[in-house]
This record gives structure tokens, C-alpha cells and sequence, in this order.
């Protein structure tokens, strides 16, 4: 959803529709990417990694939550 978002604001924003500083290409699924991956870590109390546009990583994150979903199975995870 957010990839087709982003094209809709930048065309908005050639049409006014909206003002402001036009979004570069990518720019929107990137900081969801890095609101999400923050979130995470806050959520589990471990490190993602260097932060990583998720629309074109999205394999990466569903390992990443099956790694920390194990830990919280096998209690290895750190409460938090």
C-alpha cells in the first residue's frame, strides 16, 4: 500500500492538490520502514540491524520475526 501511496502524493503535489516538499522516490516506504523497525526493537529490547527499506526487504523482516518470534518461544528473548 505505501508504494502506491507515494506516487499518488508526488502527483498531488504536481497538481497543488498538496504543498510542502515533494517526497523523492522511495522516501515514504522508507521512513515507515524505519518507524516499524524502530518500534521493534523498542517492543523486544534487541538491536534490528542497520534499518532497511522493508518494501524491498520484506523477506528480511518476516526472518527477523520468526528469529525473535523463536527467542520468545525458547525464552531466550529479554523481557523487557
Amino acid at each position: 500500500m505505501l508504494r502506491e501511496i507515494e506516487p499518488s502524493l508526488r502527483d498531488w503535489h504536481d497538481r497543488a492538490v498538496i504543498t510542502g516538499r515533494k517526497c523523492a522516490d522511495g522516501e515514504v516506504t522508507m521512513m515507515f520502514s524505519r518507524h516499524l523497525l524502530k518500534a521493534v526493537e523498542d517492543m523486544f529490547g534487541v538491536p534490528v540491524g542497520p534499518h532497511y527499506d522493508l518494501y524491498h526487504h520484506l523477506n528480511r523482516f518476516l526472518v527477523l520475526l520468526l528469529q525473535l518470534r523463536r527467542q520468545m518461544l525458547a525464552g531466550t528473548l529479554p523481557l523487557l
